[in-house]
């Protein structure tokens, strides 16, 4: 399955891009200073899985992208979908972990939540 970019006219004549899920998956490990091979360790998968991920050319599961915000700081909901909420919302950072606050999920619950439907790490 392909991502594919599509576009908004904010003003009339002029396309601005909107960002898909490998935009996020790029920016999310850029911000985070976690290199593509620290994340092939850390989800168990091939370099090359990754970086077909992260250029579009494949979508991954859903607890994939659970770990991979998890790994790299990021709200699930803004990973997936785009959205910012108020429980995701840079402005409502935790000070004390330097993650955001409705993403604070452990390893064993994300591993977990694999069979769920995405409804976000948020309690």
């Amino acid at each position: 399955m392909l991502c594919a970019m599509s576009t908004t006219e904010v003003t009339p004549g002029v396309a601005v891009p909107e960002f898909d899920l490998a935009d996020r998956m790029r920016k999310a490990l850029r911000t985070s200073g976690v290199g593509v091979q620290e994340m092939a360790d850390y989800l168990g998968v091939a370099r090359n899985t990754v970086s077909t991920w992260i250029n579009g050319r494949i979508v991954p599961d859903t607890r994939t992208l659970r770990l991979w915000a998890l790994r790299t700081g990021v709200s699930f909901e803004w990973l997936e979908h785009g959205e910012v909420t108020p429980a995701n919302d840079p402005g409502t950072r935790a000070t004390t972990t330097g993650r955001w606050s409705g993403n604070l999920v452990t390893l064993s619950e994300a591993f977990a939540m694999q069979e769920l439907p995405a409804q976000g790490v948020a309690a």
